[in-house]
Protein backbone atom coordinates (compact mmCIF):
# COMPACT_ATOMS: atom_id res chain seq x y z
CA UNK A 1 0.00 0.00 0.00
CA UNK A 2 1.28 3.44 -0.91
CA UNK A 3 2.16 5.83 1.89
CA UNK A 4 -0.54 8.31 0.88
CA UNK A 5 -3.24 5.64 0.93
CA UNK A 6 -1.91 4.27 4.19
CA UNK A 7 -2.22 7.64 5.94
CA UNK A 8 -5.64 8.22 4.37
CA UNK A 9 -6.88 4.92 5.78
CA UNK A 10 -5.38 5.72 9.19
CA UNK A 11 -7.10 9.13 9.18
CA UNK A 12 -10.45 7.52 8.32
CA UNK A 13 -10.10 5.04 11.15
CA UNK A 14 -9.14 7.82 13.55
CA UNK A 15 -12.01 10.06 12.44
CA UNK A 16 -14.61 7.29 12.68
CA UNK A 17 -13.38 6.19 16.08
CA UNK A 18 -12.48 2.71 14.86
CA UNK A 19 -8.90 3.11 16.05
CA UNK A 20 -10.00 4.35 19.51
CA UNK A 21 -7.54 7.21 19.07
CA UNK A 22 -9.07 9.66 21.54
CA UNK A 23 -9.35 7.04 24.28
CA UNK A 24 -5.77 5.92 23.64
CA UNK A 25 -4.53 9.50 23.70
CA UNK A 26 -6.22 10.27 27.02
CA UNK A 27 -4.95 7.03 28.53
CA UNK A 28 -1.41 7.70 27.34
CA UNK A 29 -1.52 11.24 28.72
CA UNK A 30 -2.73 10.00 32.09
CA UNK A 31 0.14 7.52 32.32
CA UNK A 32 2.96 9.82 31.20
CA UNK A 33 1.74 12.86 33.12
CA UNK A 34 1.53 10.94 36.39
CA UNK A 35 4.81 9.07 36.02
CA UNK A 36 6.59 11.92 34.22
CA UNK A 37 5.62 14.32 36.99
CA UNK A 38 6.90 11.87 39.59
CA UNK A 39 10.27 11.76 37.84
CA UNK A 40 10.38 15.52 37.30
CA UNK A 41 9.46 16.42 40.86
CA UNK A 42 11.95 13.87 42.21
CA UNK A 43 14.73 15.81 40.49
CA UNK A 44 13.29 19.10 41.77
CA UNK A 45 13.22 17.62 45.28
CA UNK A 46 16.88 16.66 45.01
CA UNK A 47 17.68 20.18 43.83
CA UNK A 48 15.82 21.57 46.86
CA UNK A 49 17.86 19.41 49.23
CA UNK A 50 21.09 20.58 47.63
CA UNK A 51 19.98 24.22 47.72
CA UNK A 52 18.94 23.90 51.36
CA UNK A 53 22.33 22.45 52.26
CA UNK A 54 24.12 25.21 50.42
CA UNK A 55 21.91 28.12 51.50
CA UNK A 56 22.23 27.11 55.13
CA UNK A 57 26.00 27.51 54.89
CA UNK A 58 26.64 23.79 55.48
CA UNK A 59 29.17 23.73 52.64
CA UNK A 60 31.13 26.62 54.17
CA UNK A 61 34.19 25.94 56.32
CA UNK A 62 36.41 28.47 58.05
CA UNK A 63 40.01 27.90 59.01
CA UNK A 64 40.81 29.91 62.16
CA UNK A 65 44.43 30.86 62.71
CA UNK A 66 44.63 34.23 64.46
CA UNK A 67 47.07 36.55 62.73
CA UNK A 68 48.28 33.78 60.42
CA UNK A 69 45.97 33.86 57.35
CA UNK A 70 47.25 35.08 54.00
CA UNK A 71 44.27 37.05 52.64
CA UNK A 72 45.42 36.98 49.02
CA UNK A 73 45.92 33.20 49.11
CA UNK A 74 42.52 32.78 50.73
CA UNK A 75 40.67 34.88 48.15
CA UNK A 76 42.55 33.10 45.37
CA UNK A 77 40.91 29.81 46.38
CA UNK A 78 37.77 30.98 44.59
CA UNK A 79 39.51 30.11 41.33
CA UNK A 80 40.10 26.49 42.35
CA UNK A 81 37.81 23.76 41.01
CA UNK A 82 35.26 22.83 43.64
CA UNK A 83 35.42 26.19 45.41
CA UNK A 84 32.45 28.47 44.92
CA UNK A 85 33.66 31.47 46.95
CA UNK A 86 36.37 32.30 49.46
CA UNK A 87 37.28 35.25 51.68
CA UNK A 88 39.15 36.19 54.85
CA UNK A 89 38.17 38.02 58.06
CA UNK A 90 39.94 39.42 61.09
CA UNK A 91 38.63 40.96 64.30
CA UNK A 92 38.46 44.75 64.40
CA UNK A 93 37.35 47.41 66.89
CA UNK A 94 33.92 46.74 68.43
CA UNK A 95 31.28 49.25 67.36
CA UNK A 96 28.46 50.91 69.29
CA UNK A 97 25.67 52.40 67.21
CA UNK A 98 23.76 55.42 68.40
CA UNK A 99 20.45 53.55 68.11
CA UNK A 100 21.87 50.58 70.06
CA UNK A 101 24.25 52.19 72.57
CA UNK A 102 24.07 49.31 75.06
CA UNK A 103 24.70 46.59 72.45
CA UNK A 104 28.33 46.23 71.38
CA UNK A 105 28.51 45.17 67.73
CA UNK A 106 31.42 42.93 66.68
CA UNK A 107 33.26 44.30 63.66
CA UNK A 108 35.48 42.41 61.26
CA UNK A 109 37.75 43.49 58.48
CA UNK A 110 36.97 41.33 55.45
CA UNK A 111 38.35 40.79 51.98
CA UNK A 112 36.18 41.35 48.86
CA UNK A 113 35.89 37.56 48.50
CA UNK A 114 34.10 37.41 51.86
CA UNK A 115 31.41 39.77 50.59
CA UNK A 116 30.88 37.48 47.60
CA UNK A 117 30.69 34.43 49.87
CA UNK A 118 27.97 36.14 51.91
CA UNK A 119 26.16 37.24 48.73
CA UNK A 120 26.53 40.87 49.81
CA UNK A 121 26.87 43.64 47.23
CA UNK A 122 28.77 45.81 46.68
CA UNK A 123 32.09 44.27 47.62
CA UNK A 124 34.15 47.43 47.13
CA UNK A 125 36.76 48.56 49.61
CA UNK A 126 35.69 51.75 51.38
CA UNK A 127 32.08 51.64 50.18
CA UNK A 128 30.81 51.27 53.74
CA UNK A 129 29.91 48.59 56.23
CA UNK A 130 28.32 45.27 55.29
CA UNK A 131 26.05 44.31 58.18
CA UNK A 132 23.86 41.42 59.30
CA UNK A 133 20.36 41.97 57.88
CA UNK A 134 18.80 41.66 61.36
CA UNK A 135 21.20 44.30 62.66
CA UNK A 136 20.18 46.55 59.77
CA UNK A 137 16.53 46.13 60.77
CA UNK A 138 17.37 47.05 64.36
CA UNK A 139 19.10 50.18 63.08
CA UNK A 140 16.01 51.12 61.08
CA UNK A 141 17.78 50.78 57.74
CA UNK A 142 15.05 50.08 55.23
CA UNK A 143 17.02 50.43 52.02
CA UNK A 144 20.59 49.98 50.88
CA UNK A 145 22.81 51.95 50.70
CA UNK A 146 22.02 54.07 53.77
CA UNK A 147 23.68 55.81 56.66
CA UNK A 148 23.61 55.56 60.43
CA UNK A 149 25.54 56.98 63.37
CA UNK A 150 27.91 55.54 65.93
CA UNK A 151 27.37 56.35 69.59
CA UNK A 152 28.97 59.66 70.46
CA UNK A 153 29.85 60.44 66.84
CA UNK A 154 28.42 63.22 64.69
CA UNK A 155 29.79 61.88 61.41
CA UNK A 156 27.50 59.33 59.69
CA UNK A 157 28.83 55.93 58.72
CA UNK A 158 27.77 54.33 55.46
CA UNK A 159 26.04 50.94 55.27
CA UNK A 160 26.69 49.58 51.78
CA UNK A 161 25.24 46.06 51.94
CA UNK A 162 23.61 43.46 54.14
CA UNK A 163 23.97 39.70 54.44
CA UNK A 164 21.56 37.07 55.72
CA UNK A 165 22.43 35.22 58.92
CA UNK A 166 19.32 33.30 60.04
CA UNK A 167 19.24 31.28 63.25
CA UNK A 168 19.35 27.90 61.48
CA UNK A 169 22.27 26.26 63.22
CA UNK A 170 25.17 28.14 61.68
CA UNK A 171 27.94 29.41 63.95
CA UNK A 172 27.39 32.74 65.68
CA UNK A 173 30.69 34.35 64.68
CA UNK A 174 29.11 36.68 62.11
CA UNK A 175 25.70 36.96 63.80
CA UNK A 176 24.80 40.61 64.35
CA UNK A 177 28.20 41.69 63.06
CA UNK A 178 29.47 44.44 60.80
CA UNK A 179 32.10 43.89 58.12
CA UNK A 180 34.41 46.49 56.65
CA UNK A 181 35.73 45.47 53.22
CA UNK A 182 39.46 46.16 53.15
CA UNK A 183 42.42 45.44 50.88
CA UNK A 184 45.81 45.34 52.60
CA UNK A 185 48.79 43.07 53.20
CA UNK A 186 48.24 42.54 56.91
CA UNK A 187 47.53 39.00 58.15
CA UNK A 188 43.95 37.90 58.83
CA UNK A 189 42.44 35.57 61.41
CA UNK A 190 40.11 33.29 59.42
CA UNK A 191 39.73 31.99 55.89
CA UNK A 192 36.16 31.16 54.84
CA UNK A 193 35.52 28.86 51.88
CA UNK A 194 32.28 27.65 50.30
CA UNK A 195 32.81 24.35 48.53
CA UNK A 196 30.45 23.19 45.79
CA UNK A 197 30.01 20.37 45.39
CA UNK A 198 30.94 19.72 49.04
CA UNK A 199 34.25 18.00 49.69
CA UNK A 200 35.12 15.33 52.26
CA UNK A 201 38.51 16.87 52.97
CA UNK A 202 38.29 20.70 52.96
CA UNK A 203 41.56 21.12 54.86
CA UNK A 204 43.45 19.73 51.86
CA UNK A 205 42.67 22.93 49.93
CA UNK A 206 42.60 25.38 52.83
CA UNK A 207 45.89 24.42 54.47
CA UNK A 208 48.15 26.55 52.22
CA UNK A 209 46.40 29.82 53.15
CA UNK A 210 48.29 30.03 56.49
CA UNK A 211 51.63 31.77 56.74
CA UNK A 212 53.00 29.06 59.01
CA UNK A 213 53.98 31.45 61.79
CA UNK A 214 51.43 30.18 64.33
CA UNK A 215 53.01 27.98 66.96
CA UNK A 216 50.10 25.59 67.38
CA UNK A 217 49.92 24.29 63.81
CA UNK A 218 47.83 25.22 60.84
CA UNK A 219 44.71 26.27 62.79
CA UNK A 220 41.23 24.96 63.53
CA UNK A 221 38.86 23.96 60.72
CA UNK A 222 35.19 24.56 61.55
CA UNK A 223 32.05 23.86 59.53
CA UNK A 224 29.85 26.95 59.60
CA UNK A 225 26.60 25.00 59.91
CA UNK A 226 26.92 21.33 60.97
CA UNK A 227 23.13 20.82 61.25
CA UNK A 228 22.86 19.04 57.88
CA UNK A 229 25.89 16.82 58.35
CA UNK A 230 29.47 17.38 57.34
CA UNK A 231 29.21 16.28 53.71
CA UNK A 232 26.65 16.02 50.96
CA UNK A 233 26.91 14.40 47.54
CA UNK A 234 24.44 16.08 45.14
CA UNK A 235 25.57 13.95 42.20
CA UNK A 236 25.16 10.78 44.25
CA UNK A 237 21.70 11.83 45.43
CA UNK A 238 20.70 12.39 41.80
CA UNK A 239 22.00 8.97 40.78
CA UNK A 240 19.98 7.34 43.55
CA UNK A 241 16.70 8.74 42.25
CA UNK A 242 14.52 5.94 40.78
CA UNK A 243 14.32 7.63 37.37
CA UNK A 244 15.11 4.48 35.40
CA UNK A 245 12.46 2.58 37.31
CA UNK A 246 9.83 5.23 36.61
CA UNK A 247 10.66 5.21 32.89
CA UNK A 248 10.54 1.40 32.85
CA UNK A 249 7.17 1.45 34.58
CA UNK A 250 5.82 3.92 32.01
CA UNK A 251 7.10 1.72 29.18
CA UNK A 252 5.57 -1.41 30.71
CA UNK A 253 2.17 0.20 31.24
CA UNK A 254 2.21 1.68 27.73
CA UNK A 255 3.12 -1.71 26.24
CA UNK A 256 0.30 -3.38 28.14
CA UNK A 257 -2.24 -0.78 27.00
CA UNK A 258 -1.03 -1.00 23.39
CA UNK A 259 -1.29 -4.79 23.46
CA UNK A 260 -4.82 -4.59 24.88
CA UNK A 261 -5.82 -2.04 22.25
CA UNK A 262 -4.73 -4.26 19.39
CA UNK A 263 -6.30 -7.35 20.92
CA UNK A 264 -9.64 -5.55 21.12
CA UNK A 265 -9.44 -5.00 17.34
CA UNK A 266 -8.11 -8.42 16.36
CA UNK A 267 -11.34 -9.44 14.58
CA UNK A 268 -11.28 -6.24 12.52
CA UNK A 269 -7.59 -6.67 11.68
CA UNK A 270 -7.97 -10.34 10.77
CA UNK A 271 -10.88 -9.41 8.49
CA UNK A 272 -8.65 -6.89 6.75
CA UNK A 273 -6.07 -9.64 6.16
CA UNK A 274 -8.88 -11.87 4.84
CA UNK A 275 -9.82 -9.35 2.14
CA UNK A 276 -6.24 -9.15 0.90
CA UNK A 277 -4.42 -6.53 2.98
CA UNK A 278 -0.76 -7.43 3.47
CA UNK A 279 0.84 -7.73 6.87
CA UNK A 280 3.19 -4.80 6.22
CA UNK A 281 0.29 -2.56 5.18
CA UNK A 282 -1.68 -3.53 8.28
CA UNK A 283 1.27 -2.73 10.54
CA UNK A 284 1.88 0.53 8.67
CA UNK A 285 -1.73 1.63 9.16
CA UNK A 286 -1.56 0.72 12.87
CA UNK A 287 1.59 2.80 13.35
CA UNK A 288 0.09 5.71 11.39
CA UNK A 289 -3.09 5.57 13.50
CA UNK A 290 -1.02 5.77 16.66
CA UNK A 291 1.15 8.57 15.31
CA UNK A 292 -1.92 10.73 14.63
CA UNK A 293 -2.67 10.99 18.36
CA UNK A 294 0.73 10.17 19.86
CA UNK A 295 2.55 13.21 18.39
CA UNK A 296 0.18 15.83 19.87
CA UNK A 297 -0.04 13.84 23.11
CA UNK A 298 3.74 13.96 23.48
CA UNK A 299 3.78 17.70 22.80
CA UNK A 300 1.10 18.27 25.45
CA UNK A 301 2.87 16.05 27.96
CA UNK A 302 6.28 17.64 27.42
CA UNK A 303 4.77 21.12 27.75
CA UNK A 304 3.06 20.19 31.02
CA UNK A 305 6.28 18.65 32.34
CA UNK A 306 8.13 21.86 31.50
CA UNK A 307 5.88 23.66 33.99
CA UNK A 308 6.39 20.87 36.54
CA UNK A 309 10.16 21.14 36.10
CA UNK A 310 10.16 24.93 36.53
CA UNK A 311 7.75 25.31 39.44
CA UNK A 312 9.68 25.82 42.67
CA UNK A 313 12.94 24.61 41.16
CA UNK A 314 16.02 26.39 42.57
CA UNK A 315 18.10 25.10 39.63
CA UNK A 316 17.66 25.46 35.87
CA UNK A 317 14.79 23.15 34.83
CA UNK A 318 16.72 21.22 32.15
CA UNK A 319 17.62 18.16 34.25
CA UNK A 320 14.16 17.86 35.80
CA UNK A 321 12.43 18.24 32.43
CA UNK A 322 14.76 15.71 30.83
CA UNK A 323 13.83 13.15 33.50
CA UNK A 324 10.16 13.57 32.64
CA UNK A 325 10.87 13.63 28.92
CA UNK A 326 12.66 10.27 29.15
CA UNK A 327 9.52 8.82 30.72
CA UNK A 328 7.40 10.16 27.85
CA UNK A 329 9.85 8.86 25.26
CA UNK A 330 9.97 5.40 26.87
CA UNK A 331 6.18 5.15 26.95
CA UNK A 332 5.78 6.39 23.38
CA UNK A 333 8.39 3.97 22.02
CA UNK A 334 6.90 1.06 23.96
CA UNK A 335 3.40 1.84 22.69
CA UNK A 336 4.40 2.01 19.02
CA UNK A 337 6.68 -1.01 19.18
CA UNK A 338 4.16 -3.18 21.03
CA UNK A 339 1.29 -2.16 18.77
CA UNK A 340 3.35 -2.90 15.67
CA UNK A 341 4.52 -6.30 16.86
CA UNK A 342 1.08 -7.30 18.13
CA UNK A 343 -0.54 -6.24 14.85
CA UNK A 344 2.01 -8.30 12.94
CA UNK A 345 0.93 -11.40 14.89
CA UNK A 346 -2.69 -11.13 13.74
CA UNK A 347 -3.41 -14.04 11.36
CA UNK A 348 -6.17 -14.46 8.82
CA UNK A 349 -6.35 -18.17 9.72
CA UNK A 350 -7.58 -17.24 13.20
CA UNK A 351 -10.51 -15.22 11.92
CA UNK A 352 -13.10 -17.80 13.01
CA UNK A 353 -11.52 -18.10 16.45
CA UNK A 354 -11.53 -14.32 16.87
CA UNK A 355 -15.17 -14.25 15.79
CA UNK A 356 -16.09 -16.87 18.39
CA UNK A 357 -14.17 -15.04 21.13
CA UNK A 358 -15.54 -11.58 20.38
Amino acid sequence: MRSRELWREAARNFGSGASHGIVSMLTFLAVVLVLGTIATRAVVGAAHEAAEFRDAGASVFHLDATGDIDADACDALSGVDGVDAAGATRAAVTLKFALLPDLPTPQFDATPGMARLLAARPANSGAGLTVDAELADSLGIGHIPDRTYLAGKNTPIDVAATYAHPDDGRGSTLSGAALAIVVDNEPFDSCWVRFWPPTDNPLELMGPVTNGSQAGGSGDLIQWNPTFGRSYDPAGEFRRLPLAGVAAAAAAIAALLAYAGVRLRRLELASARHVGMTQSSLVGIAVAEISLWLAPACVLALTALAFAATWGNPDPPDAAWAAGARTVAAAAAAWILTAGITTATIRETRLVRYFQQR
